[in-house]
Parts: structure tokens; C-alpha cells; sequence
């Protein structure tokens, strides 16, 4: 037995120039890759419940609106402050630990983040990114909510359900 078997987006999974949505769910894709050939085509990439550790290799994807990493093995939140124009970034049920690399993220159209069920303690690096309707931070290690929380004058939602929050 050689271990688990992965899969190759642009290898196994073709990728199409034309597309401007890239989506596989349970398909064991391990690394972001090949995804220059849709470069600035691309609006959506949706990769759930796969097995993606690390976000990397989107530079041509400067289009992208939809980020959806949900349910992958994603430690850190890197590689992404040029994606300008993303409205959606999913990266619920992974290993993340810190928010703090969003605060060099210039989001101004970001409107929905989810990062619930990963291993956050403070809730950081969000709080310039004012067009926030929804922010979900549900099931992770977050003892307190910080005032500058009412800096997000366009919050909607905001979800911290099943944490350890104290103040």
C-alpha cells in the first residue's frame, strides 16, 4: 500500500480556459495548481471537502469573487490579499489558527466570511473590511468579542456559536 491516493486539478480534474467556475467536491485534490489556464476568467473556484493544505498558486485568478476552501486541511490564510473582488471567502472546517493575515487583505467588496470549525482564538485582521454583511465564526477557540466589532457598520449576521466566550 503507497498511502492515500490524490488527484491533480488539470491532471486528473481537466480545467477548462473556458470555464469561469471551477467546483469538485470529495474528489482528494491535495494542491491548487493549473489554474493559470482560466486565469483572470475565473470567477468561482469551489473546492469542498478535499484535501487542499495550503492556499497557493492563484495569482492569475484576480477575478475570483467566490473562494470556497470549506472543509480541506488549510493552516494559514496566505496567498490571497490580490483577489480584490472577492464578495465570498469560505474556509470553515480547517486548521486555521490566526486571522491576523486578513488585515493585509484590501477586501472592499467582501461581504460573506466563514471560518467556522477551524481553531481560532482571537478574533483579528477583519475589522477594515467594512462591507461585511455576514461573518461566521462558529465552533473555534474565541474567548472575546473586541470592540472594534462595531466597526463592521454593515454587519448583518454575525455567528459565534460554540465557542468559550467569557466578555
Amino acid at each position: 500500500d503507497d498511502g492515500p491516493t490524490y488527484y491533480r486539478l488539470g491532471v486528473d480534474y481537466p480545467v477548462d480556459p473556458e470555464d469561469d467556475e471551477v467546483l469538485h467536491q470529495c474528489a482528494r485534490i491535495k494542491k491548487l495548481e493549473s489554474l493559470d489556464v482560466v486565469g483572470a476568467k475565473l470567477r468561482k473556484l469551489c473546492l469542498v471537502a478535499n484535501c487542499v493544505e495550503k492556499i497557493e498558486n492563484l495569482d492569475s485568478n484576480v477575478n475570483l469573487e467566490h473562494l470556497e476552501l470549506y472543509q480541506n486541511l488549510v493552516k494559514k490564510i496566505e496567498n490571497i490579499s490580490h483577489l480584490r473582488n472577492l464578495t465570498v471567502l469560505d474556509l470553515s472546517f480547517n486548521k486555521i489558527r490566526l486571522t491576523d493575515s486578513l488585515a493585509t487583505c484590501n477586501f472592499l467588496q467582501l461581504e460573506r466570511l466563514y471560518l467556522s470549525s477551524n481553531k481560532i482564538t482571537d478574533i483579528e485582521g477583519i475589522f477594515h473590511l467594512t462591507n461585511l454583511k455576514m461573518v461566521e465564526l462558529g465552533s473555534n477557540r474565541i474567548r472575546c468579542v473586541p470592540p472594534e466589532i462595531a466597526s463592521l457598520v454593515h454587519l448583518e449576521e454575525l455567528w459565534l456559536g460554540k465557542n468559550k466566550i467569557t466578555s
